[in-house]
């Protein structure tokens, strides 16, 4: 038979050359298939070379009805001949020059191959604080061995071992000298121990990896299954909303009539704005230290002032969601407040809290949970044993505020930067967001007057921007 030459070759994720070509009506009619299309893979990642062996294999295809009694390969290496094989092996042929070189690779050589693949999709310090610590306590449970020889007991073994382990073990005195193995042999009591988030987090990170590594054959097997199952057993046993309590009128009234409230005794524009700023937003802690004065703007067609919530990699800005990436409306209450005059304040194209030009994202938002704590318990809130209040408390609050409100519920996802799981395509995919002038009407039936005394609240407008090397409780 007679056909146009294709050249129908592409890659795949790892960068590994496919062929794809449809069957001739003919051909599907004389085998009674309804297979579309054959598709092979040419085991290289070299253009060159993927050319030429999807050149053979087209004659090899068209010489054999498109491979319906069987599969094509090259026998020679030459493209001179070629022979009838199973699926099987045509799959064995196919990975062996790769596995042989699979095989002789070190765990930490592989990781290293992962990262320069993933590397440009994560954040700055993923890497780093994240992956990297997670892959070297591995080494040490299991040893750097050659990736041919890792086996499901080692991935049992670093389980058994890592859901054991104490929380903050190098920092407390007495679990801070020891190893990993030494540390397995002695009784942790349950309440040092990670939590459940943590493990689940972190055996999440390293399925990723072990089915990277399974993708591209350093690994045999689905090495994955033991933590997937763990992650399967240890399902949250509450409703997602009862992790967190959100504010009441007590509460609020307690944070913002406080002593430092009253008489302006903050120390850091962050103590002062950031609650304020998630009282009517509903912003996380790390949107509202990301934010810059030229992501204070104001929209020209409505007149509202907004904040503009982005990712920018330079700078280090992430995002927790591709949903994250928002326009929230100003509250009126706090321009009223003088958050504007204070954003004025700030020198151009520098963070509205100062104290990030000396310190990374991470140690900020460390910080002032921290200090929150503090201050969150000295104003009696979220001090009895079963209270769950925490700064997260705040989102809470507003998506509750908005929901009895009866605001959209599209709306207030967007507001809060909520992806819905089971919206259509049409939703995700094709509509634009909401105007502001729409979640400006919604943001601004968070009223809280009646509960705050905003009129004897005190606020510094201006703080010294300068560059602090340490913070001092």
């Amino acid at each position: 038979m007679s056909c146009a030459s294709p050249i129908f070759i592409s890659q795949n994720r790892y960068g590994t050359y496919y062929f794809r070509c449809r069957i001739p009506q003919s051909i599907k009619s004389q085998y009674q298939t309804t297979k579309v299309e054959v598709r092979r893979s040419l085991a290289t990642k070299d253009y060159r070379q993927a050319i030429n062996s999807a050149r053979r294999l087209w004659v090899a295809m068209i010489d054999n009805d498109f491979f319906l009694l069987g599969n094509v390969k090259d026998t020679t290496g030459e493209g001179s001949g070629f022979k009838i094989v199973s699926n099987t092996e045509l799959a064995i042929i196919q990975s062996e020059n790769h596995k042989k070189q699979s095989n002789v690779n070190l765990l930490s050589e592989v990781v290293d191959k992962f990262c320069d693949e993933n590397r440009m999709r994560w954040s700055a310090t993923y890497e780093d604080k994240e992956f990297r610590p997670i892959i070297s306590l591995l080494t040490e449970v299991i040893g750097n061995k050659l990736c041919s020889s890792i086996e499901s007991q080692d991935i049992v073994k670093f389980k058994e071992i890592y859901s054991k382990l104490p929380k903050n073990r190098k920092k407390i005195l007495r679990y801070r000298k020891k190893s990993v193995s030494e540390l397995h042999k002695i009784s942790i009591p349950a309440e040092d121990r990670l939590s459940l988030a943590t493990i689940k987090k972190t055996f999440n990170i390293l399925i990723t990896f072990i089915s990277w590594c399974s993708d591209n054959d350093y690994l045999s097997g689905d090495l994955a299954k033991p933590l997937q199952r763990f992650n399967k057993q240890n399902v949250r046993d509450t409703a997602e909303y009862e992790d967190r309590d959100p504010f009441d009128d007590n509460d609020l009234k307690k944070l913002f009539e406080s002593n430092e409230y009253r008489s302006g005794l903050h120390k850091r524009p962050s103590e002062q704005w950031i609650p304020l700023i998630a009282l009517y937003s509903g912003c996380r802690l790390r949107e509202c230290y990301q934010l810059s004065k030229n992501d204070i703007k104001k929209d020209l067609e409505s007149g509202v002032h907004y904040f503009d919530i982005t990712p920018d990699r330079d700078s280090g800005k992430t995002l927790k969601t591709k949903s994250s990436k928002r326009k929230i409306p100003i509250h009126q209450q706090l321009i009223q407040l003088g958050f504007l005059e204070y954003v004025e304040s700030v020198p151009d194209g520098k963070p509205i809290f100062s104290e990030i030009q000396s310190c990374n994202i991470e140690q900020l938002t460390r910080y002032f949970s921290k200090w929150f704590g503090r201050y969150r318990k000295k104003c009696g809130v979220g001090i009895e044993k079963n209270d769950k209040k925490t700064f997260h408390s705040f989102r809470h609050l507003v998506c509750n505020e908005l929901k009895s409100k009866e605001v959209n519920i599209d709306v207030i996802e967007e507001i809060a930067g909520h992806s819905n799981k089971n919206s259509s395509e049409t939703r995700n995919r094709y509509t634009l967001p909401y105007e502001l002038s729409i979640k400006y009407k919604a943001i601004s039936l968070l009223d809280f007057d009646l509960i705050i005394d905003f009129k004897k609240i005190i606020l510094k407008k201006y703080f010294c921007h300068k560059i602090r090397n340490h913070y001092q409780s």
